[in-house]
């Protein structure tokens, strides 16, 4: 049960004995991960939640079968009894939901004029989801892709974004493009904790520096400018995030 501390407590050790050994001061020392862990006690299915709420049709009354990791290799098919003609968006990866548009997915029905109020309606429906089991919310938060990213490759990342809450995680099936019976599912795994989907308001990584850094919200996007700072390098314009201490 303290295995987590006692990791935590043996990595401390050694940032110690690395700066006792290795840090003069003239170094400067970052300890940086780039997400942090929650706990991973309920798997959602995604997929099994957009049938039920009548954005996704299937062509039969049964679930489709559990999905394999093989499939992702070219070895299967998915979704074979969704019936894409009626069926508005749908859930791939580790924690996308992407909608069925016209000109974009091969049996595309969601038009340009359609596509805003459907996210819309979507992000109000995930969020009024709730465990009925504990009456909790899974969800944190749900973000359109432009309040994410940005950049020449945002029309390829999905069309909405979730931000699980401590607990709760997407499933493995969703992850997979799989729609099991029920839409929560019990974590029986020994995968018991997990970065994958949860909002980053509560998955945040560590970071810790032998140097004053400003105050204030220390990003990740920030790491890079700042090494090629120290190294006198020239930051490339197209670099995200910005140094801790510019010409340094």
């Amino acid at each position: 049960g303290d295995v987590i501390l006692k990791s935590y407590e043996r990595m401390d050790r050694t940032v110690g004995e690395t700066m006792k050994r290795f840090v003069d001061s003239r170094t400067i020392l970052f300890v940086v991960s780039d997400h942090g862990f929650c706990s991973f006690r309920k798997a959602v299915n995604l997929n099994t939640w957009l049938v039920k709420q009548g954005y996704m049709t299937l062509k039969g009354s049964e679930p489709e079968r559990g999905r394999k990791l093989e499939d992702l290799f070219g070895r299967g098919e998915f979704w074979p009894n969704v019936d894409w003609s009626k069926t508005k968006a749908y859930a791939l990866g580790l924690a996308g939901l992407y909608i069925n548009r016209q000109g974009r997915e091969p049996q595309g029905i969601v038009s340009d004029k359609e596509y805003e109020t459907l996210r819309t309606r979507l992000i109000q429906d995930l969020l009024a989801l709730k465990d009925e089991k504990t009456g909790a919310s899974p969800l944190l938060q749900v973000y359109r892709r432009e309040e994410a990213y940005s950049g020449p490759y945002l029309e390829e990342t999905p069309d909405l974004l979730l931000g699980f809450d401590e607990g709760y995680r997407i499933s493995w099936q969703t992850a997979l493009g799989g729609i099991p019976k029920e839409v929560f599912e019990d974590n029986r795994k020994k995968w018991s904790g997990d970065h994958c989907s949860y909002d980053p308001s509560i998955a945040a990584g560590v970071f810790f520096c032998n140097r004053k850094v400003p105050e204030g919200v220390i990003h990740i996007m920030d790491i890079a400018p700042t090494v090629l700072d120290i190294f006198h390098l020239p930051v490339s314009s197209e670099v995200d995030g910005q140094s801790f201490w510019p010409g340094s």
